[in-house]
């Protein structure tokens, strides 16, 4: 199996990736979270692009 390098690390990129693993934690993994973003989604239609702007 390979061995993957060490990820980069940044203030800001280490900052980015500890408030993802937090958000993830928070709602009881990634589909939680996921499920947690498309609440929002539903709550603000009106701050969504549409598909084809998206692209």
């Amino acid at each position: 199996m390979k061995q993957t390098a060490e990820p980069f690390s940044d203030p800001l990129i280490d900052e980015v990736r500890e408030r993802r693993r937090r958000l993830v934690r928070d709602h009881g993994g990634l589909s939680g979270w996921v499920a947690h973003l498309r609440r929002e989604q539903e709550k603000h239609p009106e701050k969504l692009l549409p598909r084809e702007a998206a692209r």
